[in-house]
């Protein structure tokens, strides 16, 4: 089990509650790079973090770990528990999403849970989540596959390039430059091995969808 937390009391009473639930906290970390680091190095079962994490935050402190540690399930500890926030996580490969007020004991109780392959999050969360996929019926435009070589800003990318978005259209919409939108073009195609932008769309739409692959594309993460 992994902690990631800036506040060391937050992280001493997560430990705690854990150690009383029967987990081992084999590392405590107070940043996104710490965090990644440990999660190298221990590959814990679990990751328990802060989604303010400084310095990057719990989304990329999520990615950085998914790097790294594959096999580790992370839950994200929100201070604003929202649905967006939620949907934006668990789209991205967390295991949970809970409020960071919650319930020390019903933490520990989470944390079983996921290790039993289940999913973290409050019942009221689960119903909120239900109507707005409701809403979300009609497309899967934004979502990310839980298991995914292209980062969240290259889906981004993907989007615009499914709606024939030049290169300066694509700079102006995501307000970055244009050798910057060109950077992420390469990775994407170099990621999913294509030689054009037409490709590089057909196939990620389906990774995202779930379709079957050409054989010889491998699309999870190293070590998965």
């Amino acid at each position: 089990m992994l902690v990631a937390d800036g506040d060391t009391l937050a992280r001493r009473a997560i430990r705690e509650a854990l150690s009383v639930a029967g987990s081992t906290v084999v590392a405590q970390a107070a940043d996104t790079s710490q965090t990644a680091a440990l999660a190298a190095r221990y590959a814990p079962d679990v990751a328990v973090v802060d989604s303010n994490l400084q310095p990057d935050g719990g989304l990329a402190t999520l990615t950085a770990v998914s790097e790294v540690a594959p096999e580790t399930r992370v839950i994200l500890l929100a201070s604003n528990g929202g649905v967006d926030g939620a949907l934006m996580a668990l789209t991205q490969g967390a295991a949970g999403y809970l409020a960071r007020d919650i319930e020390l004991d019903a933490l520990g109780r989470a944390v079983e849970g996921v290790m039993k392959g289940e999913v973290a999050i409050s019942r009221a969360m689960a119903l909120r989540l239900l109507e707005r996929v409701r809403v979300l019926a009609g497309g899967f435009d934004g979502m990310r596959p839980v298991r995914s070589k292209l980062t969240t800003r290259e889906w981004e990318v993907i989007d615009l390039l499914k709606t024939g978005a030049s290169t300066l259209q694509m700079a102006d919409a995501l307000v970055i430059s244009p050798d910057t939108v060109h950077s992420h073009v390469q990775h994407i195609m170099r990621k999913l091995r294509v030689h054009s932008r037409a490709d590089a769309v057909a196939l990620a739409e389906r990774v995202r969808t779930g379709l079957p692959l050409p054989i010889g594309v491998v699309t999870d993460p190293p070590g998965v």
